[in-house]
Protein backbone atom coordinates (compact mmCIF):
# COMPACT_ATOMS: atom_id res chain seq x y z
CA UNK A 1 0.00 0.00 0.00
CA UNK A 2 3.17 2.20 0.59
CA UNK A 3 4.58 1.46 -2.70
CA UNK A 4 1.18 2.36 -4.62
CA UNK A 5 0.86 5.52 -2.00
CA UNK A 6 4.63 6.33 -3.53
CA UNK A 7 3.54 5.86 -7.18
CA UNK A 8 0.81 7.72 -7.14
CA UNK A 9 1.88 10.49 -5.62
CA UNK A 10 5.23 10.63 -8.01
CA UNK A 11 7.60 9.85 -4.31
CA UNK A 12 10.65 7.74 -5.93
CA UNK A 13 11.95 7.36 -2.32
CA UNK A 14 9.15 6.18 -0.74
CA UNK A 15 7.82 3.80 -3.73
CA UNK A 16 11.60 2.36 -3.47
CA UNK A 17 11.48 2.33 0.46
CA UNK A 18 8.13 0.31 0.59
CA UNK A 19 9.37 -2.14 -2.00
CA UNK A 20 12.64 -2.40 -0.54
CA UNK A 21 10.79 -3.55 2.73
CA UNK A 22 8.01 -6.10 0.83
CA UNK A 23 10.93 -7.94 -1.02
CA UNK A 24 12.99 -7.98 2.53
CA UNK A 25 9.91 -10.22 4.37
CA UNK A 26 9.29 -13.15 1.29
CA UNK A 27 11.02 -14.23 -2.02
CA UNK A 28 7.61 -14.63 -3.46
CA UNK A 29 6.73 -11.66 -2.87
CA UNK A 30 9.13 -10.56 -5.53
CA UNK A 31 6.50 -11.72 -8.40
CA UNK A 32 3.63 -9.83 -6.71
CA UNK A 33 6.34 -6.83 -7.11
CA UNK A 34 6.88 -7.74 -10.92
CA UNK A 35 3.56 -7.74 -11.62
CA UNK A 36 2.39 -4.24 -9.57
CA UNK A 37 4.98 -2.93 -11.80
CA UNK A 38 3.54 -3.92 -15.13
CA UNK A 39 0.51 -2.90 -13.84
CA UNK A 40 1.90 1.12 -13.41
CA UNK A 41 3.85 0.49 -16.42
CA UNK A 42 0.96 -0.44 -18.92
CA UNK A 43 -2.25 0.97 -17.28
CA UNK A 44 -0.75 3.93 -15.08
CA UNK A 45 1.21 5.04 -17.62
CA UNK A 46 4.07 5.35 -14.62
CA UNK A 47 6.78 3.85 -17.02
CA UNK A 48 9.61 4.72 -15.24
CA UNK A 49 7.59 3.73 -11.46
CA UNK A 50 6.56 0.63 -13.09
CA UNK A 51 10.42 -0.26 -14.95
CA UNK A 52 11.61 0.14 -11.58
CA UNK A 53 9.35 -1.86 -9.44
CA UNK A 54 9.74 -4.84 -12.14
CA UNK A 55 13.56 -4.67 -12.06
CA UNK A 56 13.75 -4.46 -8.48
CA UNK A 57 11.27 -7.82 -8.34
CA UNK A 58 13.29 -9.79 -10.69
CA UNK A 59 16.64 -8.58 -9.01
CA UNK A 60 15.79 -9.97 -5.62
CA UNK A 61 13.63 -13.16 -7.32
CA UNK A 62 17.23 -14.46 -8.80
CA UNK A 63 19.06 -13.43 -5.88
CA UNK A 64 17.29 -15.06 -3.31
CA UNK A 65 16.03 -17.68 -5.19
CA UNK A 66 19.31 -18.76 -6.67
CA UNK A 67 21.96 -17.31 -4.15
CA UNK A 68 20.63 -16.83 -0.80
CA UNK A 69 18.18 -19.69 -0.28
CA UNK A 70 20.62 -21.95 -1.56
CA UNK A 71 23.48 -21.26 0.64
CA UNK A 72 21.04 -21.11 3.85
CA UNK A 73 19.01 -24.35 3.50
CA UNK A 74 18.80 -27.36 1.87
CA UNK A 75 17.68 -25.98 -1.57
CA UNK A 76 16.55 -29.42 -3.54
CA UNK A 77 14.42 -29.91 0.02
CA UNK A 78 12.85 -26.60 -0.44
CA UNK A 79 12.45 -27.01 -3.80
CA UNK A 80 10.89 -30.32 -3.78
CA UNK A 81 8.54 -29.16 -0.89
CA UNK A 82 6.90 -26.69 -3.27
CA UNK A 83 6.64 -28.77 -6.21
CA UNK A 84 4.79 -31.13 -4.44
CA UNK A 85 1.59 -29.14 -4.27
CA UNK A 86 1.59 -28.87 -7.65
CA UNK A 87 2.71 -32.23 -8.81
CA UNK A 88 -0.15 -33.35 -10.92
CA UNK A 89 1.62 -30.45 -13.30
CA UNK A 90 5.06 -32.16 -13.45
CA UNK A 91 7.81 -33.22 -11.16
CA UNK A 92 9.96 -30.09 -12.17
CA UNK A 93 9.86 -26.70 -13.17
CA UNK A 94 10.73 -27.68 -16.62
CA UNK A 95 8.66 -30.83 -16.89
CA UNK A 96 5.98 -27.99 -15.44
CA UNK A 97 6.54 -25.49 -18.16
CA UNK A 98 6.39 -28.39 -20.93
CA UNK A 99 3.14 -29.48 -19.73
CA UNK A 100 1.52 -26.47 -19.91
CA UNK A 101 2.33 -25.88 -23.00
CA UNK A 102 1.68 -29.46 -24.22
CA UNK A 103 -0.96 -30.58 -21.95
CA UNK A 104 -3.01 -27.59 -21.34
CA UNK A 105 -5.90 -29.83 -20.12
CA UNK A 106 -3.73 -29.66 -17.20
CA UNK A 107 -3.92 -26.45 -16.48
CA UNK A 108 -7.75 -26.22 -17.01
CA UNK A 109 -8.50 -29.52 -14.94
CA UNK A 110 -6.20 -27.53 -11.89
CA UNK A 111 -7.79 -24.06 -12.17
CA UNK A 112 -12.12 -24.81 -13.05
CA UNK A 113 -13.42 -27.51 -9.71
CA UNK A 114 -15.63 -26.33 -7.16
CA UNK A 115 -12.63 -25.90 -4.67
CA UNK A 116 -11.60 -23.08 -6.59
CA UNK A 117 -14.73 -21.38 -6.87
CA UNK A 118 -15.52 -21.83 -3.38
CA UNK A 119 -12.36 -20.03 -2.69
CA UNK A 120 -13.15 -17.08 -5.40
CA UNK A 121 -16.68 -16.44 -3.77
CA UNK A 122 -14.96 -16.48 0.36
CA UNK A 123 -12.36 -14.00 -1.06
CA UNK A 124 -14.82 -11.58 -3.57
CA UNK A 125 -17.58 -11.91 -2.38
CA UNK A 126 -17.07 -9.71 1.34
CA UNK A 127 -15.88 -6.89 -1.68
CA UNK A 128 -18.57 -7.31 -4.63
CA UNK A 129 -20.15 -4.66 -4.03
CA UNK A 130 -17.35 -2.09 -5.16
CA UNK A 131 -15.67 -4.14 -8.15
CA UNK A 132 -16.00 -2.53 -11.14
CA UNK A 133 -14.53 -3.55 -14.49
CA UNK A 134 -13.27 -0.40 -15.73
CA UNK A 135 -11.04 -0.73 -12.10
CA UNK A 136 -9.98 -4.10 -11.88
CA UNK A 137 -6.30 -3.55 -13.22
CA UNK A 138 -4.82 -3.48 -9.82
CA UNK A 139 -5.82 -6.78 -9.90
CA UNK A 140 -2.85 -7.47 -12.07
CA UNK A 141 -0.74 -7.45 -9.51
CA UNK A 142 -2.28 -10.05 -7.32
CA UNK A 143 -2.01 -12.77 -10.31
CA UNK A 144 1.10 -14.62 -8.91
CA UNK A 145 -0.56 -15.02 -5.48
CA UNK A 146 -4.11 -16.28 -7.31
CA UNK A 147 -2.50 -18.30 -9.63
CA UNK A 148 -0.44 -20.28 -6.88
CA UNK A 149 -3.42 -20.51 -4.80
CA UNK A 150 -6.10 -21.82 -7.65
CA UNK A 151 -3.63 -24.35 -9.15
CA UNK A 152 -2.26 -25.62 -5.57
CA UNK A 153 -2.90 -28.73 -4.08
CA UNK A 154 -2.89 -27.70 -0.83
CA UNK A 155 -6.45 -27.24 0.47
CA UNK A 156 -4.64 -24.44 3.20
CA UNK A 157 -4.27 -22.30 0.10
CA UNK A 158 -7.91 -22.31 -0.42
CA UNK A 159 -9.60 -20.51 2.52
CA UNK A 160 -9.19 -17.34 4.40
CA UNK A 161 -8.29 -18.77 7.45
CA UNK A 162 -4.12 -18.70 6.25
CA UNK A 163 -1.85 -16.45 5.45
CA UNK A 164 -1.81 -17.54 1.37
CA UNK A 165 -4.12 -14.45 0.13
CA UNK A 166 -2.52 -12.00 2.13
CA UNK A 167 -0.76 -10.23 -1.05
CA UNK A 168 -3.88 -10.14 -2.56
CA UNK A 169 -5.96 -8.07 -0.37
CA UNK A 170 -3.49 -4.53 -0.94
CA UNK A 171 -4.86 -4.57 -4.49
CA UNK A 172 -8.85 -5.27 -3.49
CA UNK A 173 -8.16 -2.41 -1.46
CA UNK A 174 -7.35 0.17 -4.03
CA UNK A 175 -9.99 -1.58 -6.49
CA UNK A 176 -12.44 -0.35 -4.09
CA UNK A 177 -10.71 3.20 -3.35
CA UNK A 178 -10.71 3.71 -7.19
CA UNK A 179 -14.34 2.24 -7.67
CA UNK A 180 -16.02 4.50 -4.88
CA UNK A 181 -14.19 7.69 -5.58
CA UNK A 182 -15.86 7.45 -9.07
CA UNK A 183 -18.90 6.99 -7.58
CA UNK A 184 -19.35 3.56 -9.60
CA UNK A 185 -19.71 1.01 -7.18
CA UNK A 186 -23.11 -1.02 -6.35
CA UNK A 187 -22.97 0.69 -2.55
CA UNK A 188 -23.36 3.93 -2.31
CA UNK A 189 -24.14 5.04 1.21
CA UNK A 190 -21.68 3.83 3.82
CA UNK A 191 -24.64 2.67 5.90
CA UNK A 192 -24.80 -0.29 3.06
CA UNK A 193 -21.38 -0.87 3.08
CA UNK A 194 -21.49 -0.91 6.89
CA UNK A 195 -24.06 -3.52 7.01
CA UNK A 196 -22.97 -5.57 4.52
CA UNK A 197 -19.23 -5.62 6.03
CA UNK A 198 -20.78 -6.86 8.95
CA UNK A 199 -22.94 -9.38 7.57
CA UNK A 200 -19.69 -11.13 5.89
CA UNK A 201 -17.91 -10.72 9.12
CA UNK A 202 -20.68 -12.09 10.89
CA UNK A 203 -21.00 -15.13 8.35
CA UNK A 204 -17.09 -15.80 7.56
CA UNK A 205 -15.19 -14.61 11.03
CA UNK A 206 -14.39 -17.59 13.01
CA UNK A 207 -14.99 -15.53 16.51
CA UNK A 208 -16.34 -18.94 17.76
CA UNK A 209 -12.77 -20.14 17.95
CA UNK A 210 -11.72 -17.19 20.93
CA UNK A 211 -13.65 -19.27 23.76
CA UNK A 212 -11.88 -22.60 22.40
CA UNK A 213 -9.42 -22.59 20.19
CA UNK A 214 -7.38 -19.35 20.63
CA UNK A 215 -7.63 -19.16 24.38
CA UNK A 216 -7.02 -23.06 24.84
CA UNK A 217 -4.02 -22.87 26.43
CA UNK A 218 -4.51 -19.28 28.60
CA UNK A 219 -4.96 -22.15 31.83
CA UNK A 220 -1.27 -22.68 31.16
CA UNK A 221 -0.22 -19.00 30.19
CA UNK A 222 1.33 -17.73 33.10
CA UNK A 223 3.18 -21.32 33.66
CA UNK A 224 4.39 -20.91 30.64
CA UNK A 225 5.86 -17.22 31.27
CA UNK A 226 7.26 -17.90 34.17
CA UNK A 227 9.14 -20.87 32.74
CA UNK A 228 10.30 -18.20 29.53
CA UNK A 229 11.56 -16.05 32.40
CA UNK A 230 13.76 -18.53 33.47
CA UNK A 231 15.76 -19.28 30.09
CA UNK A 232 18.44 -16.55 31.27
CA UNK A 233 21.52 -17.45 28.17
CA UNK A 234 20.89 -17.70 24.45
CA UNK A 235 21.07 -21.41 24.40
CA UNK A 236 19.67 -23.94 21.98
CA UNK A 237 16.28 -24.80 22.96
CA UNK A 238 13.89 -27.48 22.28
CA UNK A 239 10.20 -26.96 22.63
CA UNK A 240 6.38 -26.68 21.31
CA UNK A 241 5.21 -24.72 18.49
CA UNK A 242 3.34 -22.92 20.28
CA UNK A 243 6.02 -21.63 22.64
CA UNK A 244 8.74 -21.56 20.01
CA UNK A 245 7.99 -18.08 18.69
CA UNK A 246 8.59 -16.45 22.46
CA UNK A 247 12.12 -17.90 22.34
CA UNK A 248 13.01 -17.52 18.56
CA UNK A 249 15.87 -14.88 18.91
CA UNK A 250 18.39 -17.99 19.02
CA UNK A 251 21.33 -19.37 16.79
CA UNK A 252 19.12 -22.95 17.39
CA UNK A 253 15.47 -23.56 17.95
CA UNK A 254 13.95 -27.26 17.30
CA UNK A 255 10.64 -28.44 17.70
CA UNK A 256 8.81 -31.18 20.02
CA UNK A 257 7.41 -32.77 16.95
CA UNK A 258 7.10 -36.63 16.24
CA UNK A 259 10.62 -37.71 15.64
CA UNK A 260 12.14 -35.55 17.85
CA UNK A 261 12.20 -38.64 20.60
CA UNK A 262 14.91 -39.95 18.76
CA UNK A 263 17.23 -36.75 18.52
CA UNK A 264 20.62 -36.29 20.96
CA UNK A 265 19.24 -34.24 23.54
CA UNK A 266 22.45 -33.43 25.05
CA UNK A 267 22.26 -30.72 21.80
CA UNK A 268 20.18 -28.34 23.73
CA UNK A 269 20.89 -26.14 27.07
CA UNK A 270 17.06 -25.78 27.76
CA UNK A 271 14.11 -28.11 26.79
CA UNK A 272 10.38 -26.74 27.38
CA UNK A 273 7.41 -28.44 26.81
CA UNK A 274 3.71 -28.03 27.88
CA UNK A 275 2.13 -31.80 28.23
CA UNK A 276 -1.59 -30.31 28.38
CA UNK A 277 -1.68 -28.49 25.37
CA UNK A 278 0.91 -29.63 23.30
CA UNK A 279 1.53 -28.36 19.78
CA UNK A 280 1.52 -28.76 16.17
CA UNK A 281 2.21 -32.51 14.80
CA UNK A 282 2.90 -33.51 18.32
CA UNK A 283 1.61 -36.18 21.35
CA UNK A 284 1.07 -37.21 24.56
CA UNK A 285 2.85 -40.00 23.73
CA UNK A 286 6.19 -38.25 22.64
CA UNK A 287 5.87 -35.27 25.47
CA UNK A 288 6.08 -38.36 28.12
CA UNK A 289 8.94 -40.05 26.19
CA UNK A 290 11.18 -36.86 26.19
CA UNK A 291 10.01 -36.21 29.56
CA UNK A 292 11.20 -39.56 30.15
CA UNK A 293 14.55 -39.73 28.45
CA UNK A 294 15.50 -36.24 29.82
CA UNK A 295 14.84 -37.50 33.12
CA UNK A 296 16.89 -39.90 32.93
CA UNK A 297 19.89 -38.06 31.49
CA UNK A 298 21.99 -36.93 34.19
CA UNK A 299 23.41 -33.62 32.35
CA UNK A 300 19.56 -31.94 33.18
CA UNK A 301 18.09 -30.85 35.40
CA UNK A 302 13.93 -30.56 36.18
CA UNK A 303 14.34 -26.25 36.92
CA UNK A 304 10.60 -25.69 36.85
CA UNK A 305 7.54 -27.30 36.80
CA UNK A 306 4.00 -26.50 37.52
CA UNK A 307 0.77 -26.63 35.80
CA UNK A 308 2.08 -29.68 33.10
CA UNK A 309 4.92 -27.14 32.09
CA UNK A 310 8.43 -28.08 32.19
CA UNK A 311 11.56 -26.88 31.99
CA UNK A 312 14.89 -28.85 32.04
CA UNK A 313 17.86 -27.31 31.98
CA UNK A 314 21.12 -28.73 31.27
CA UNK A 315 24.25 -28.33 34.08
CA UNK A 316 26.92 -27.62 31.47
CA UNK A 317 25.35 -25.33 28.92
CA UNK A 318 23.12 -22.79 30.91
Amino acid sequence: MWAILGAFENSIILFIFAIIITLSCKSVLSLTIIFMGLWLFCFQKKQQLGSIAMGLGLSWFIISTRLIIPIFSDNSANISRHLERFNYLGNSFAEIAQNLIFKPWLLLQGLFNLPNLEYLLLLLIPVIWGLSWQYIAPLISAVPTLAMNLLSQNILQKDLLHQYSLPIIPFLMVVLIMTVSAKKSWFRQNKYIITWSLICFLALAKYGYFPSRYLESVDTWKATKEAISKISTQGNVLTSTYIAPHLSQRAIIKLAENGSESWDFNQFNYILLNQRHLGRESSPELIETIKEKVGQNHNFNLKYKKDDIYLFTQKTKQ
